[in-house]
């Protein structure tokens, strides 16, 4: 069974596998395999009410997404049997005969923090998803220890997720998480994580992590607001 991969939105720009989908206030993030760019202010500036109920299950927690549902995506899947795990259907918001875009809502309930979906439709007519990506919030929980400049400035490329939290002595708030099924290469895994700094309230590392061959998440990007 063949699936064709790679949609892109329309509306947006958005690449999926390959380019983040927009932030909240319409501007799309870089490609994660090379996020070099600066995060504008005003994404750092976001603020919002963190709730729990992550582990909760569409039975229980309808129509929203949590992460544990969204830890249970297998490419390949249709939009029922994924309707079947979320508890809802979600909302398409761009689509053409070759493929489905969908965004499902949150257990934060906010409309820009959403999972995201594409589905390409296979040589039986049938449509499979083969990208899926979450926005879990734009800010870091600042109960946990901060990063500093000392701590920043010994995080290195090719760092795993273990080195960078041992060297900052928190775990981190994962924001960006992103599943790609990609034709030309091996399947493509992003996670992004923020921690807060000890300088101000709004200040913020953020660190973005790709799985390796061995299934290790390691460092390819790193920024910081300091003030």
């Amino acid at each position: 069974m063949t699936l064709t991969r790679a949609a892109r939105d329309p509306a947006s720009g958005w690449r999926a596998g390959q380019i983040s989908p927009p932030n909240e206030r319409g501007t799309v993030m870089p490609n994660p395999r090379k996020l070099t760019t600066m995060f504008s202010a005003a994404m750092v500036a976001v603020a919002l009410t963190i709730t729990p109920a992550l582990g909760a299950s569409a039975a229980t927690n309808p129509p929203y997404v949590t992460k544990t549902e969204f830890g249970q995506l297998k490419f390949g899947m249709t939009r029922s049997a994924v309707a079947s795990l979320f508890g809802t259907s979600g909302r398409t918001y761009a689509e053409n005969e070759d493929y489905i875009l969908k965004e499902y809502r949150i257990a934060y309930g906010k409309r820009s923090y959403s999972v995201d979906l594409t589905f390409w439709v296979d040589d039986r007519g049938v449509y499979r998803m083969v990208d899926y990506s979450a926005i879990w919030t734009y800010k870091p929980n600042r109960t946990q220890d901060p990063a500093t400049k000392t701590e920043y400035s010994k995080i290195k490329l090719g760092h795993s997720l273990a080195q960078v939290r041992a060297t900052i002595g928190s775990a981190g708030t994962i924001w960006f998480d992103n599943h790609a099924d990609l034709e030309s290469q091996e399947d493509l895994h992003i996670k992004s994580f923020l921690w807060p700094v000890s300088y101000n309230s709004y200040g913020e590392v953020q660190i973005t992590f790709e799985r390796n061959a061995s299934g290790t998440y390691v460092v390819t990007d790193k920024w910081a607001f300091w003030s």
